[in-house]
Formats: C-alpha cells, structure tokens, sequence
C-alpha cells in the first residue's frame, strides 16, 4: 500500500522531529507526533482534540516533565522510534479503510489511538 500524506500530515511530521529537536531528545516519539499534530491548526486532528481542550502548549510542557528537556538535537526520520514508524504505517492502513487515497492528520491520529501503550495517546 504506496498512500501519500497530504501537506498537513507531512507537516505535522516534519514538525514532531522539530519538537524531538527543541526537547533535546534522541528519538522521534508517538508524543512528538502528537505535538505535530498540534501544530497544524488547520488539521481535522488539532480540531478533535482541541475540542477536548488538549493543547501544544499543554502537551509541550507535559513531554517535557515525563520526558526530560536537554540541549538541541540533530534527530531526523531516521530516529523514529519502532512504535512511531508503526503508527505512521498504520496511518495508511487507517486512510485505506475510509477509502481516503492520502493520509492526513485525522489518519495518523486514529493510528496512536489504536495503538496499545501509545505514549503519545
């Protein structure tokens, strides 16, 4: 299954390894996907969980106390965790069986939900 993100999903990508980044962590997380998906305003996953008052401000601070904060990283893709790289493989799963040729925010999002011990979710 060869399913393209959609720019909102891409950037919410690209903005959870600059999160990872900022954070001084080694690796990219579910919560790093997480604070993505909070980046992207516009995304119908910043408005699902908007609507449940969860925040990138909130969820920043709180991967922060869980997580720790240390110098600024170099991660990249290749960084992602085994459990990230499955959530986003299963982000198209998820597109698929709403019968969406992309994946967007909403994808990646169902993804870390059905995803057992999700530290993201």
């Amino acid at each position: 299954m060869n399913i393209g993100f959609t720019s909102r999903a891409a950037g919410a990508v690209e903005r959870a390894i600059e999160a990872a980044r900022e954070l001084g962590h080694t690796c990219v997380g579910t919560e790093h996907i997480l604070l993505g998906l909070l980046s992207v305003p516009d995304g119908i996953a910043a408005k699902v969980l908007s609507d449940e008052d969860v925040t990138y401000d909130k969820v920043y601070e709180l991967v922060g106390q869980l997580s720790g904060v240390g110098e600024r990283t170099n991660v990249s893709a290749a960084d992602m965790t085994p459990r990230t790289k499955k959530v986003i493989e299963s982000s198209a799963t998820a597109a698929a069986r709403f019968g969406n040729g992309y994946i967007g925010t909403e994808h990646l999002l169902l993804a870390m939900a059905d995803e057992p011990d999700c530290y993201g979710m």
